[in-house]
């Protein structure tokens, strides 16, 4: 009665009536039978639901046997072809690699050698030191002693970012500027991209400013892309667009791991008296993260129309060697950067990789394990049962603390009265 009379003064601020004190101990009671009547439906229910869930139960049985034996004469009656596909697949895989390994050792070689003769370039080209290299969203550009520029992002998630290269030269008459993408250890998948090896260069803009007087300026047209390689729908004509797409530019994806690169011809001469501020912006806004740029260097060229491709200074400088007395690296770099190129050799390397793919699953079979997982699901537990067995529980929990139920019975009963309500 104290409790009662005590919760009446917390929340209405007034006392309980005599009548309201009854009341609430009556309710008090009344709560036993509640309980009784709950674990009453409780057993009438588990009662009706015993037979039901034991047929269920049977026929679950019955079917996951069915399932599993058909599975087992089907598995038995495609026995023989399937043995036979597999001999054949094996047969075929054992061909395509004989075929690849005695391509790899005698025509790759053989055309690698031929290429490394027809390769060469007498165009001069002028690696620019960059006095300046800076980036947009936490990406670090470091100019490093070979004139190259490397890239770390801070952030994983970097798209949208920016790369602008402050280049001074001497030279006059600049026709041609060249971009390597170089592969490094330090790069993921060896470079020359952040994105597993990867990247995509959207657009690229290029100036020109006198370094003798600023106010002589040059927007600079590139024309004729060329690029060694290209990502199929990737190609180096699409940095050059007007206005670029986000999902297209230049990528190297299926020759990531070595160097690449790129040499685009000046619409018309570059170079001022006195020297010349070359600035070049690399837009990289892709879709995806980190397909950016990992190590680059920039070149000039004053070489006549029509400005041939050429090779990387790094190749260059390989084929220069003698191949008899090239180390393992330097072979192995060239060898690696020819792979990627040989069309033949991909085509066949894919041929090798289709024939290792196991058979394709018997139509029929997977279609009677569907079945069998269907069939070996749990029988759900029947909908009232589950709710009267929760009920019995929670008022079970009720019935250890009668007091504090009927306690919080009462108080929500008091703050959704229109006199409590009222005043709040």
């Amino acid at each position: 009665r104290q409790v009662v009379n005590e919760l009446f003064l917390r929340i209405l601020n007034r006392p309980a009536t005599d009548k309201e004190v009854t009341a609430v101990l009556d309710q008090l009671k009344a709560g036993d039978g509640d309980h009784d009547k709950l674990v009453k439906a409780l057993a009438e229910r588990e009662a009706f639901v015993a037979p039901i869930r034991a047929k269920q139960e049977k026929d679950r049985e019955l079917a996951i046997a069915k399932a599993k034996a058909d599975i087992a004469a089907h598995t038995k009656a495609i026995e023989p072809a399937v043995k036979k596909a597999e001999e054949a697949r094996l047969a075929n895989l054992k061909k395509q690699e004989e075929v690849l390994k005695a391509y790899e050792s005698t025509e790759l070689v053989k055309k690698q050698a031929a290429w490394e003769k027809t390769h060469n370039t007498s165009v001069e080209w002028h690696p620019l030191r960059p006095s300046a290299a800076t980036a947009t969203k936490g990406v670090t550009l470091t100019v490093e002693a070979d004139r190259a520029v490397y890239a770390s992002a801070a952030e994983k998630e970097t798209r949208g970012v920016v790369y602008t290269v402050e280049l001074p030269t001497q030279l006059q008459g600049i026709t041609a500027v060249r971009l390597e993408a170089l592969a490094d250890e330090r790069l993921p998948g060896n470079g020359p991209g952040l994105a597993g090896g990867n990247f995509v260069i959207n657009s690229l803009e290029l100036t020109a400013t006198s370094s003798a007087d600023a106010k002589k300026f040059q927007r600079v047209t590139l024309q004729r892309p060329q690029a060694d390689f290209a990502q199929d729908n990737f190609s180096i004509a699409r940095v050059l667009d007007v206005n670029p797409n986000n999902n297209q530019g230049w990528a190297v994806g299926g020759g990531v791991g070595s160097s690449h690169w790129a040499v685009f011809e000046a619409k018309e001469a570059i170079g001022f008296p006195g020297g010349t501020k070359l600035t070049l912006k690399f837009n990289q806004n892709f879709n995806q993260p980190k397909f950016l740029l990992g190590r680059f260097r920039v070149s000039v060229a004053t070489a006549k129309s029509p400005v041939p491709l050429g090779l990387s200074e790094d190749l260059q400088a390989l084929l220069a060697i003698p191949a008899k007395v090239r180390d393992k690296k330097q072979t192995d770099v060239l060898a690696k950067y020819y792979r990627n190129l040989d069309k033949e050799l991909r085509e066949k390397s894919k041929a090798v990789a289709d024939a290792r793919q196991p058979l394709p699953r018997d139509t029929k079979l997977v279609e009677l394990e569907e079945r069998l997982a269907l069939v070996e699901q749990p029988i759900p537990l029947d909908g009232r049962l589950a709710q009267l067995r929760e009920d019995v529980k929670m008022s079970g929990e009720l019935q250890k603390n009668k007091r504090l139920a009927a306690a919080q019975d009462l108080a929500w009963a008091l703050v959704n009265s229109p006199a409590f309500l009222f005043n709040h």
